[in-house]
């Protein structure tokens, strides 16, 4: 399979679709409804196909070379973890206190793509919209009945800042490919590491799906992509859903040939 060859036409035909996506966006303020849907019913698959992507990349043989060399100067340069513990008591210490304050979070600036489909909750209860009040009423109560909440219109202005964020973080993939299959390769590398420290804990330490219980809960995903359809997948059809239609096949190709190690 020439998976350098199909990387590369779809990474051209996702900055198309990124760029058209970024010009429907453009601006600094809030968007319609409806455009603001029109651009997220797009970028759903565009991000689903960047991410396949980057795990092909990944898994190339080019690739290899540089995670295993970028894997080892990063091993070399670490802390031992006895070392970072015993630092940061001595910084404890000798540090001030400082006043309490209310925690105020920065408003956020950047995003970085995700490397994990993000998960699924089958018994999550949907949200259901308010259309009717209650019917209770007491005699001789002069309290008027609450106003049901207005529909949404297409017309409604919507914030678009994280719109804006994780259109520049896909446009940023795409355009440092072997950069976050290198980032994607030490999410490989934590996760086996885990693994390798988890694999003395008893069955009996198991939650009911099978998923060690411990201080780093979130490495419990132990598989970047999640079965069935990808995330943002849709019968419809389109130039986006064609391109990750090809990239969700690359992306489990590469997750294939990393796992057979025969």
């Amino acid at each position: 399979m020439d998976a350098q060859a199909g990387i590369a036409w779809n990474v051209v035909a996702l900055r198309r679709i990124v760029v058209s996506l970024v010009a429907m966006a453009a601006g600094n303020g809030a968007l319609p409804r409806h455009l603001h849907r029109a651009v997220l019913r797009l970028l759903r698959p565009a991000e689903s196909a960047t991410r396949r992507l980057i795990i092909a990349m990944a898994a190339t043989p080019q690739m290899r070379e540089k995670e295993t060399i970028a894997l080892a100067a990063q091993a070399r340069e670490s802390i031992p973890a006895s070392l970072q513990k015993a630092g940061a008591r001595r910084r404890r210490q000798f540090m001030p206190r400082m006043p309490l304050q209310p925690a105020v979070r920065p408003a956020l600036s950047r995003l970085a793509l995700p490397l994990l489909d993000p998960p699924t909750y089958p018994f999550r209860r949907a949200r259901v919209a308010q259309a009717a009040v209650p019917r209770l009423w007491i005699v001789g109560s002069t309290q008027p009945r609450p106003a049901l909440a207005l529909p949404a219109a297409p017309g409604d202005l919507l914030d678009a800042t994280r719109l804006r964020l994780r259109l520049a973080a896909v446009s940023r993939a795409l355009d440092d490919l072997p950069g976050q299959a290198l980032r994607f390769a030490r999410w490989q590398a934590r996760r086996a590491a885990f693994e390798a420290g988890q694999s003395h804990v008893a069955a009996g330490a198991q939650d009911r799906i099978g998923v060690a219980v411990g201080a780093q809960d979130r490495m419990r995903f132990r598989w970047p992509l999640r079965p069935g359809r990808p995330p943002g997948s849709s019968l419809a059809g389109g130039a986006v859903q064609s391109v990750l239609a090809q990239a969700h096949a690359l992306g489990w190709w590469a997750l294939e040939q990393r796992a057979d190690t025969s």
